[in-house]
């Protein structure tokens, strides 16, 4: 298992940086194999199913999820990574609050009280089988989804804060590609709950 707040303090810090050494050797990753873009580098370490992006420094860690389903059935180069945990430092998660009552309806017959937080597991371990509910019911809401395109997976994305080793909240961004199921575009929402996540990114809020 690894725990994602021990590697989140190379995020930020350039590729020569003894924080990025450090996360290299906590990965265990070897020689990368090195894909550029014009917004930035990948150093991609296929056998431990994670990539590195960086730009003048670290921008992003991502761990893939590899198999042969879904929307892209091409033999995947990614192998497992290892299980992703997340501690948190409270068991609950606010509710949003209801959309304000319409002014013109007439007034409730009895007052009900609305909850205004939930409880959720003291960790979550992200495995293989993930879905997108069980992130949910761990993060909350998400921030930011997208739909599936040609070029874009659909993907749910969160500011989660996580606890340290040494008791320490830090605060993290999450996005989760998910690996599209049966059906993909219709009822998106509905069905994307039982979807397996694809890619799961790190980076600074």
């Amino acid at each position: 298992m690894l725990d994602i707040s021990t590697i989140t303090p190379a995020l930020g810090t350039a590729q020569s940086s003894e924080s990025c050494s450090l996360l290299r050797s906590t990965l265990g990753v070897g020689e990368p194999v090195v894909a550029t873009y014009p917004d930035g580098t990948f150093h991609n370490y296929h056998p431990q199913g994670v990539s590195l992006f960086y730009t003048d420094n670290l921008d992003r860690i991502d761990f893939y999820n590899p198999s042969t389903s879904g929307r892209r059935r091409k033999p995947s180069p990614w192998n497992q990574p290892p299980e992703l945990v997340f501690n948190f430092p409270s068991t609950s998660l606010p509710i949003p609050p209801p959309p304000a009552r319409d002014s013109k309806l007439p007034p409730p017959k009895t007052k009900t009280e609305i909850p205004t937080s939930i409880t959720r597991p003291a960790r979550l371990i992200i495995r293989k089988e993930t879905t997108a509910m069980d992130l949910v019911e761990c993060f909350g809401e998400p921030i930011k989804k997208g739909g599936t395109t040609a070029w874009i997976d659909t993907y749910i994305e969160w500011e989660v804060e996580v606890l340290t080793p040494q008791g320490e909240e830090v605060k993290l961004g999450v996005m989760v590609e998910l690996r599209e199921g049966p059906g993909e575009g219709i009822e998106l929402w509905d069905r994307a709950k039982n979807w397996e996540w694809a890619c799961l990114k790190i980076f600074k809020p």
